[in-house]
């Protein structure tokens, strides 16, 4: 006879339920290769024992012993590590999982364990083979017979090849015939396994068990041995953690929702609406923001900053421009004059001047390059201080037509051949000046305004003093000295500091103008944004509570099969993910719908803009939103809100995932 070896000890056990006392001081010790009977009557508590045994219930006072282990301070995880890969249950209810089929339910403990997919499949095939079930592993549980479906319950037992096995009356359910099959397998099982059997039957226990153990009202009556039979030796007991792979927890999740679809389509479509409104909002701003920013980067050069004083009553002095200007870092520098009209003197027109009509007179930089010629129709910069150029909206008010596209160039080549001239008039207390200025060039814009040379205009304002009273056929004289406007002939941003710290040291401060002006409008957009994001997330807080609730219900209808998984080894936070994967994948249809509507409202309303409002824009020249895309669609804000969405779906369901990893098994396997 070979060397016993206590497997499992049961010393002084108690259970009670509130007042009641279920198990009586338990004592037993069960070795491998036994098959062990439990009779008694019911409430007898046999049921209660094997419970305990396998950690589905708690208890009050004793020990049990495995393989020498105490499990007294056993965690909820190390419970479960101990039903995954030393115990397995096979139940009298069968306990499958109706979503999963036949050789899906038997593979389960494997992927609890972490198994690879496919080694799983192998062995619980094989169990199948060995269990006559090869013709049903791609059945669902419904579809099979009481009895096929127990063996299946003992396959899936069987399939980690545990050392106990825990049959709680496992044909209480069978017909005769049935039964006798299911009790000749786990006859043969017993040779190599513990496995407890709990039965109401004694005949059966009689025939088939090698001890029988009688439970009356908690305690043990008696305990016998039936047969003698060989044992081996025990190997020690290895809580190997389990460690379900994200692809089973996400095949539960995705076969809940599918098996729900309606419910599923509902909330998600629910949720939609919020991230709806929020894509659009976004979407909205981002193409107002781009069209303007585009729009103003085209008459707002990069390269032209401002120098102010912070003394001096806010005016930059001689000794300050003498400064500036004599930097070698300096291209250009001059001081924004303007000529806005007063009033027009209707006197006879002259040959050359096709009409008198009001104009601002602007100031053009020295040098070339510092002027973006990107909105030049035709013609040419200045290249004298007696050429301007004109916009096309003064152009167009001159000649008393609307200039066609095929008609700029011959309009300027008539211009030059004819000396077409602007003539500037004015008129002070002290003199009177008349001069001629020849157009060389048609900027694209549509207000009444003349450019010439900064240099001219000074020559055109020197002899004025601030008590002269000016009047112009064209305009008034306007003479901010508070900034100066320059010009810079690098990019280099260690020169360019170096110059602005030159300038702190002299009391001034240098300012981009270009990048000044598009912070400002950032800073606005992006204060209108969170405003209006802000309101539109009130209806994400409704969705969000309907996620929970959802989950919640979702809880509610599968637990008991919360409790098959518990108590075929899943843990707490097998549980826990195994719903958060649902929230999460409610997150992202939820979002998806909400892109694709977004996206086809975007395009909708790009079209109906740029038949309506864009034509008109086109029509009169006025070149922001030339491509007329009033809603930009934007990939880095679609990744953030797809990523947000999903996070807050997944917060949403926290606490509906959270309670169902805290459902007791035993609890949850009584519910139907």
């Amino acid at each position: 006879m070979a060397e016993n070896r206590s497997v499992l000890n049961v010393t002084g056990l108690d259970k009670y339920y509130g007042s009641y006392q279920a198990l009586k001081n338990i004592n037993l010790t069960i070795e491998e290769g036994e098959l062990v009977a439990i009779l008694g009557e019911s409430g007898s508590g046999k049921s209660t024992l094997l419970n305990v045994i396998s950690g589905l219930d708690t208890f009050e006072r004793g020990e049990i012993t495995i393989n020498g282990v105490s499990t007294r301070n056993f965690s909820h995880k190390e419970w479960a590590i101990y039903r995954n890969h030393y115990v397995g249950f096979i139940f009298q209810e069968y306990n499958l999982i109706d979503h999963l089929t036949v050789v899906e339910n038997v593979e389960l403990p494997l992927l609890l364990q972490g198994e690879k997919a496919i080694v799983a499949r192998e062995k619980a095939l094989e169990k199948c083979r060995l269990l006559g079930l090869s013709n049903h592993t791609h059945k669902l549980p419904n579809k099979i017979s009481g009895g096929q479906q127990q063996r299946v319950a003992i396959a899936r037992a069987l399939v980690t090849e545990p050392k106990v096995i825990l049959a709680d009356e496992p044909t209480g359910n069978l017909d005769s015939e049935n039964a006798k099959i299911i009790l000749d397998v786990l006859k043969v099982l017993s040779k190599d396994h513990i496995v407890i059997l709990v039965t109401h039957d004694e005949e059966f226990a009689t025939e088939y068990a090698t001890r029988i153990v009688t439970l009356e009202d908690g305690r043990i009556i008696s305990d016998t041995v039936n047969k003698q039979m060989r044992y081996e030796i025990s190997q020690p007991l290895n809580l190997k953690r389990p460690n379900m792979k994200p692809k089973v927890l996400w095949k539960f999740a995705k076969n809940n929702l599918l098996k729900r679809l309606m419910r599923t389509f509902f909330t998600s479509v629910t949720m939609s609406l919020g991230l709806i409104a929020i894509f659009l909002i976004v979407f909205l701003m981002n193409g107002i923001r781009t069209e303007i920013t585009s729009f103003l980067r085209r008459y707002i050069p990069k390269d032209q900053y401002i120098v102010q004083s912070i003394i001096h009553s806010g005016e930059l002095s001689e000794t300050d421009v003498d400064y500036i200007v004599n930097q070698s870092i300096v291209s250009d520098a001059y001081f924004p004059f303007t000529l806005q009209p007063i009033k027009t003197k209707q006197n006879s027109q002259s040959d050359n001047i096709y009409e008198r009509e009001p104009f601002v007179l602007q100031t053009l930089p020295l040098e070339q390059h510092n002027f973006n010629l990107d909105y030049l129709l035709v013609g040419d910069y200045p290249d004298g201080e007696n050429k301007v150029i004109i916009t096309r909206g003064l152009a167009e008010n001159l000649l008393k037509h609307t200039i066609k596209e095929n008609e700029i160039d011959a309009i300027i080549k008539n211009m030059r051949s004819n000396d077409f001239s602007i003539r500037i008039e004015r008129v002070s207390v002290s003199q009177e000046v008349e001069e001629d200025f020849y157009v060389v060039g048609i900027v694209n814009r549509n207000d009444q305004a003349v450019y010439m040379l900064h240099t001219k205009m000074e020559e055109l304002l020197t002899h004025l003093t601030q008590e002269d009273i000016y009047e112009f056929y064209y305009g008034v004289r306007v003479v901010d000295r508070s900034s100066l406007h320059v010009f810079l002939n690098t990019d280099d941003d260690g020169k360019i500091e170096k110059f602005s710290n030159n300038l702190a040291d002299n009391d001034l401060i240098l300012t981009n103008s270009s990048q000044q002006f598009y912070k400002t409008i950032d800073n606005f957009f992006n204060t209108v944004l969170k405003i209006l994001v802000s309101t539109a997330g009130v209806s994400l807080v409704i969705s969000g509570i309907l996620v929970g609730l959802m989950i919640y219900i979702s809880v509610l209808e599968r637990v008991k099969e919360i409790g098959i998984l518990t108590a075929i080894g899943a843990r707490r936070s097998n549980i826990r993910s195994m719903f958060i994967f649902e929230s999460g994948f409610i997150g992202f249809l939820s979002v998806f719908i909400a892109l694709v509507i977004s996206m086809l409202i975007a395009m909708l309303i790009n079209a109906i803009f740029n038949s309506t409002i864009g034509r008109l824009f086109k029509l009169y020249r006025i070149t922001i939103f030339e491509q007329a895309k009033l809603l930009h669609i934007d990939g880095l804000t679609i990744v953030i809100v797809f990523l947000i969405s999903i996070l807050y779906a997944v917060i949403c369901g926290l606490i509906p995932s959270y309670m169902a990893s805290r459902l007791r098994a035993i609890e949850a396997l009584r519910k139907e």
